[in-house]
């Protein structure tokens, strides 16, 4: 029997590699649906992980080192705990440090180290890559007045991606932030570093991510009998995370999900993502009770029919209705 196929790379991931491996960006600003939960597959099989795991397993295997920091947890040696050692300032003391401030400095020293390397030993230096989760914690924007600590935080982030010893040799840093505008301008401006935006998952990304929890959990997908195009047209929009609780919570009540109850658990998941910004308000009138403008209820009619039969291609992102006030 053969192994399954590792799914599809999303494209923000495509964009990610034709960046670096063109040479044309090596540092990556992750914005948008970063707190999500991704299918990955790799030696330990397929599952859900969080977004700095995916990028370590899926575009990052073929790098040497790979260091994380968070505020929290302070540097962590992810892969090439041997050849981060050989730096000859990687003492147990350098590793300890958690502050901002502190820990920028130790990685700059260690991507110049690493750049020297390049210089003099090509063939010798390590593929490195860094992993900043939780940037807008650790190089927030000013509150006002000069911050000549968090300047020099974001001037040493923006030194990753401008300076060409470090940015021209085989390294690649993420700052990972949920809003662009969490971060310092000096950061999230800078013209040689990409923003890319990590969307909610669609159509396409949420068929094998219903396959794998079909595969696991397999009593809520049991109504489709493996035909999964009908509730990832459905679910799409909603986190990965969010589709994932439900599978499991139903699985646990022994609950089957139907067709019919998709709009219903769609409506619920996205309230909740939300974290009560949206509610979905069920009117008590119909297009009927509308008198006259039968060319609008006729094309509001039929775009309700290509949305009820998933057919979203053609549909608008919204609706405008302006004319004279007052009228009703």
């Amino acid at each position: 029997m053969t192994a399954p196929a590792p799914p599809v790379l999303p494209a923000w991931a495509g964009e990610i590699i034709d960046l670096y491996e063109s040479g044309a960006r090596s540092q990556f600003i992750l914005h948008g649906n970063v707190g999500d939960r991704l299918l990955s597959t790799s030696g330990d099989g397929t599952r859900f992980v969080a977004l700095d795991t995916f990028l370590r397993e899926r575009l990052l295997g073929s790098f040497d080192v790979l260091v994380g920091y968070d505020l929290g947890n302070g540097i962590k040696v992810e892969k090439g705990g041997e050849r981060f050692s050989e730096w000859p300032a990687a003492t147990k003391e350098t590793m300890q440090v958690k502050a901002p401030r502190e820990v920028v400095i130790v990685l700059t020293h260690y991507l110049r180290y690493c750049a020297n390397i390049a210089r003099l030993s090509p063939g010798k230096a390590p593929r490195v890559a860094i992993i900043v989760k939780n940037a807008g914690l650790i190089v927030p924007p000013s509150t006002g007045g000069a911050s000549y600590e968090l300047s020099a935080i974001a001037s040493q982030l923006r030194d990753w991606a401008t300076d060409p010893s470090i940015a021209e040799q085989h390294c690649a840093t993420f700052l990972i932030a949920e809003n662009l505008n969490d971060l310092h301008p000096l950061v999230s401006r800078n013209p040689q570093a990409a923003r890319v935006a990590i969307p909610l998952p669609d159509q396409v990304e949420l068929l094998p991510a219903l396959r794998h929890l079909a595969s696991v959990h397999p009593l809520p997908l049991a109504s489709f009998a493996g035909d999964f195009s009908s509730p990832a047209a459905v679910l799409a929009g909603a986190t990965m995370g969010a589709v994932e609780t439900l599978m499991q919570v139903s699985q646990h009540h022994s609950r089957s999900i139907t067709p019919s109850d998709l709009v219903a658990l769609k409506k619920g998941l996205v309230e909740e993502d939300a974290q009560g910004l949206i509610e979905f308000i069920k009117p008590d009138r119909s297009l009927d009770d509308l008198h006259g403008q039968e060319a609008i209820k006729r094309w509001l009619r039929q775009d309700i029919a290509l949305w009820r039969a998933g057919d979203l291609a053609a549909m608008p992102m919204g609706y405008l209705f302006c004319g004279p006030v007052g009228t009703g």
